[in-house]
């Protein structure tokens, strides 16, 4: 009995072949406060066998190698830090030779587009794959200064089954340069003792918000009746006397001030995100006055205009 069989076999030199061409890291310079930030790198990606000489389609995806979840650059490249100093990015791809738009890639996802792959160096056609990095200006705007740096990694998925798998690993890098140091202050409103009932001392306590972009500031309070020793006094409207008031400040709310206001400026900590301090005051002022020195005025009524200096520090 003859048995006869048929075996089919490829070349020796066959190669199924699935691999990113160079790819460097995006080094974005410095950014001062003006405008977005987009760049992008053309490169190869090859997805081809040599033996039935066909190129055959792929896909492309970015992994963060920092942390799970969203694309971020990380302030001093530490990724566990406070959304501060968090910095989110997006990647978009396209290809160049099919001219097609950028799709948006999510992270660790890969594209819904399949594209064809080129031959050994892309040799044949050129560079056939964009990456494009982009930073928004308002996310830019919302971070500390600082450098920052992300890690990731670009995979191409193809071949002839469409399950070969080729990574290139790079980063994204860029400084923030910090905009001039702002600083605000909000929700001042008058200061109203009532009627002196003749006995004991008053205090009224004055909350505010203060904004700084670089958290610390300095506060100073000046009036045209403050003498030369830093001492504060309520002008009589109709007596032309003189009421003291003492003034003491503290950067938080909830608590009346402690610290002397006189001469000197006091430092303090603002809210360096919110301009009005998300709608919660950080600051009080307190306004105090002895019952010895009510009790030696005329009677009637005592008023001052107070400025509020706030500096960044």
């Amino acid at each position: 009995m003859a048995i006869a069989g048929l075996i089919l076999m490829q070349p020796a030199n066959a190669a199924n072949t699935v691999d990113i061409g160079s790819i460097a890291a995006f080094d974005l310079g410095t950014w001062n406060d003006s405008g977005g930030i987009t760049e992008s790198q053309v490169f190869c990606v090859v997805s081809e066998n040599s033996g039935n000489n066909k190129v055959y389609p792929y896909w492309l995806k970015v992994t963060s190698l920092d942390a799970s979840g969203n694309f971020a650059l990380y302030r001093n490249g530490n990724p566990s830090s406070s959304a501060q100093s968090t910095l989110n990015v997006s990647f978009k791809h396209k290809d160049v030779v099919a001219a097609t738009n950028f799709e948006t890639l999510q992270p660790d996802d890969f594209e819904s587009h399949a594209h064809d792959g080129g031959r050994t160096g892309c040799t044949t056609a050129g560079d056939n794959s964009e990456l494009l990095v982009e930073l928004t200006a308002t996310e830019l705007a919302a971070k500390l200064p600082g450098s920052y740096i992300g890690n990731f990694s670009l995979t191409a998925m193809g071949g002839v089954n469409a399950n070969q798998l080729n990574s290139a690993n790079f980063t994204v890098a860029i400084t923030i340069q910090g905009a001039a140091a702002q600083v605000k202050i909000s929700g001042l409103d008058d200061v109203n003792f009532g009627a002196y009932s003749g006995a004991g001392d008053l205090t009224a306590d004055e909350r505010f918000c203060v904004h700084s972009t670089t958290s610390s500031y300095r506060l100073s309070v000046s009036a045209a009746s403050q003498d030369a020793n830093g001492n504060f006094y309520l002008s009589g409207l109709s007596s032309g006397q003189g009421l003291p008031v003492a003034l003491a400040f503290i950067d938080a709310t909830g608590t009346s001030g402690n610290i002397p206001v006189l001469n000197a400026a006091i430092s303090g900590m603002g809210d360096s995100l919110s301009e009005n301090c998300s709608g919660s005051d950080n600051a009080t002022l307190t306004f105090a006055l002895n019952e010895q020195s009510l009790r030696r005025v005329a009677t009637g009524d005592y008023a001052e205009t107070f400025t509020i200096m706030i500096e960044p520090e």
